[in-house]
């Protein structure tokens, strides 16, 4: 999805391109679309719980229905499947777009629940560009372990940066679910490159900075105790810089999508970053979530991919088991909506490991068992 400036107005190019074919819809722009984008960002981003009322939850749902009307409902009949690949352009690099919603219905209390979601059609992630899609990447048989980092953080403000809020306890859920390892200390860059370069799971917790305002390059904040100034930083070059080999990266961190917005290239951001130096996929949010409901998902999430679920119906299903088991109020897409999926979808084990194994050694034990008979037969 992309748009161009022409000699008199806007325009708005779709292409839908599958396993065979490809289809391309063109439509003006109008000032509405650019007030949908508005309000969708500024409710979801800049969502503040107490100031949350009716004529804001009227505006934030008719302006997720208006980008489904103009972006997805008309190219809809050409989806060939339940998995949807994003490649937002502009602005449209900031919306979640599982949480446009299909249908606009009159309603006299605010429920967020209710609300009838792209999320349940579809298990959408996204794409910074079509080159990095036709990458490939070997199939894991054996689940990989997690490799977690949280940098030490001092427990007060330096520069607005403190500790991490709830980054231990996500961690120590996580690794409940799967096997791996916490680390819980700053490390030298040196070390930080060795500890990116491995073959397990990364899951990052620690702070980082878009900078998309500035034009400065985005980055990590390595350490906040021995470096007070700030200076310990890692940059998006460093990081493209590398040749990394992980079948994921999860940035636990605030706005890890964020960065300068380039015309025709999307968002200059870490989580791109990742991607580019090598990692089959990446998992980042667009806005700051509160710890336990982060927590929550996050822990969700690692439990689907444990199954063999594609990385994409991973969180759908998560984010759908959230929608159905949390009060109204909690359910608003700020929740839920800020974490996506880039890169490489496609299982990190296979759901039918074990049963191949089982039947592997059944074939065998029964090949073994045939000779053995026969060679009793043989003797008598």
């Amino acid at each position: 999805m992309t748009g161009a400036e022409s000699t008199e107005t806007e325009q708005l190019f779709i292409f839908v391109v599958s396993k065979n074919e490809c289809h391309f819809y063109q439509s003006p722009v109008d000032s509405l679309f650019h007030r949908n984008l508005e309000a969708i960002t500024h409710n979801l981003h800049g969502f503040v719980p107490y100031k949350e009322t009716k004529e804001r939850y009227d505006s934030l749902k008719v302006a997720l229905f208006g980008v489904y009307e103009q972006f997805v409902q008309p190219v809809e009949s050409f989806f060939g499947g339940k998995d949807l690949v994003i490649v937002p352009d502009e602005m449209l690099s900031y919306i979640p777009f599982d949480a446009l919603i299909t249908r606009l219905e009159p309603e006299i209390i605010p429920n967020y629940a209710g609300l009838p979601y792209l999320l349940h059609d579809y298990n959408i992630s996204y794409m910074y560009n079509s080159q990095l899609i036709e990458r490939k990447h070997s199939r894991v048989w054996r689940f990989p372990d997690v490799t977690a980092w949280i940098p030490e953080h001092t427990t007060t403000q330096v520069n607005g940066f403190g500790k991490l809020k709830g980054a231990v306890e996500e961690v120590q859920d996580i690794l409940k679910v799967v096997k791996g390892r916490s680390i819980r200390k700053s490390l030298e860059k040196p070390e930080i490159v060795s500890l990116l370069e491995e073959n397990s799971i990364l899951h990052l917790a620690m702070h980082s900075l878009a900078t998309e305002k500035s034009g400065k390059s985005p980055y990590f904040i390595l350490d906040t105790i021995a470096d007070p100034l700030l200076s310990n930083r890692m940059h998006d070059y460093e990081i493209n810089a590398l040749t990394l080999s992980t079948p994921m990266v999860v940035l636990s961190s605030c706005e890890t999508a964020g960065g300068q917005l380039r015309s025709g290239e999307g968002i200059m951001s870490l989580s791109r970053s990742f991607l580019q130096a090598g990692a089959a996929s990446v998992v980042h949010s667009l806005w700051p979530v509160e710890d336990a409901k982060s927590r929550e998902i996050m822990v969700g999430f690692y439990g689907e991919i444990k199954q063999g679920h594609s990385k994409s119906s991973a969180f759908s299903n998560v984010k759908r088991q959230y929608l159905e088991s949390h009060p109204p109020f909690y359910t608003h897409p700020y929740y839920w909506a800020a974490f996506q999926i880039t890169g490489d979808t496609s299982p990190l084990c296979s759901k039918w490991r074990g049963s191949f194994i089982t039947g592997s050694f059944l074939i065998v034990f029964l090949i073994f068992y045939n000779l053995k008979r026969r060679s009793f037969f043989r003797r008598v």
